[in-house]
């Protein structure tokens, strides 16, 4: 069975042409792991599941090294542990399992080039405001199954699918992903606190499984949108005017609250909506007119 001690006898620094090496699961805790600073010619590297961090920090220079796994390392900080500016050319970044606690402002400062961030299932409590600024090409950041109770102050410009789901957030400003498609918020303890003004580019937002109650503002012009996700929530209210600015709306999920009615106007004009779920609630009447404006619907759920 291959092991740590074998590994550690590869002459790797011989391999000068070497651009991708996978050492997942081989117990590397009690070996050195210097030798992966002499092949400079590495793209992607994993080393996950060695919990290398118990005995070993990662603070060498890769400076072609494209791609780093690091998942189940035992990393509990980024501090003398490791530092993500020596990686300069990085843009795939997995460091999930873990027991990151925080992201201070200076872990990504020099880390613009990255573009897919995976910090999930760690114990990240809080994210140092604007930790993330620099990070200017940004497209997927995944901070799911953490313990965040706020993100904000994350001028996120070029991200498009955000995950910061399962978490404790009780509030959060999406007005700070303006070219975000997927934003996913799902399972958290959210209760009202919304803010769309600036985010005209959403195709699909998931607030499911939160704890909120009702939507009393009209939404700012949406016209990107078009799947919303309020399911598994308590709401009882919805202000009228709220869906009028989601023009191009084809899903919305609102089963699994506690509606016993809906304004007439609640989804006036929305001519692309093509499925509508209004299931598992408390409805003791439709009010006429409420789906005359669904032209394109093609799936409605209505039962108990």
């Amino acid at each position: 069975e291959l092991n740590s001690e074998i590994v550690s006898k590869i002459p790797f620094e011989n391999m000068k042409k070497l651009k991708k090496l996978y050492l997942k699961g081989l117990n590397l805790i009690n070996h050195s792991i210097d030798f992966i600073f002499k092949i400079p010619s590495l793209t992607q590297l994993d080393l996950s599941d060695n919990d290398i961090f118990s005995n070993h920090s990662f603070n060498g220079i890769l400076s072609n090294l494209e791609t780093l796994h690091l998942l189940n390392s035992s990393l509990d900080t980024f501090d003398g542990k490791i530092n993500i500016s020596h990686f300069s050319s990085l843009k795939s970044l997995h460091m999930s399992f873990n027991k990151i606690k925080f992201i201070k402002l200076n872990y990504f400062y020099f880390s613009n080039q990255i573009e897919r961030l995976n910090l999930s299932h760690n114990l990240i409590e809080f994210i140092e405001s604007g930790a993330l600024n620099k990070t200017n090409y940004l497209i997927v950041l995944d901070i799911s199954f953490n313990r965040l109770k706020k993100f904000s102050h994350q001028h996120l410009w070029s991200l498009e699918y955000l995950y910061i789901n399962n978490n404790q957030l009780i509030t959060v400003r999406t007005d700070l992903y303006i070219h975000t498609i997927l934003i996913d918020l799902s399972f958290n303890n959210l209760i009202d606190d919304f803010n769309y003004e600036y985010s005209n580019f959403f195709v699909t937002i998931k607030y499911n499984n939160n704890k909120i109650i009702k939507i009393d503002y009209n939404a700012a012009y949406s016209n990107f949108i078009f799947n919303i996700d309020f399911s598994y929530n308590y709401l009882i209210k919805i202000n009228e005017n709220f869906f009028i600015k989601f023009s191009r709306v084809k899903e919305v999920y609102l089963n699994n609250n506690k509606f016993n009615n809906f304004s007439k106007n609640l989804f006036k004009e929305l001519f692309s909506l093509e499925i509508l779920n209004l299931s598992s609630n408390y409805l003791t009447h439709i009010q006429i007119g409420l789906f005359d404006d669904l032209y394109s619907l093609k799936h409605l759920d209505l039962s108990y």
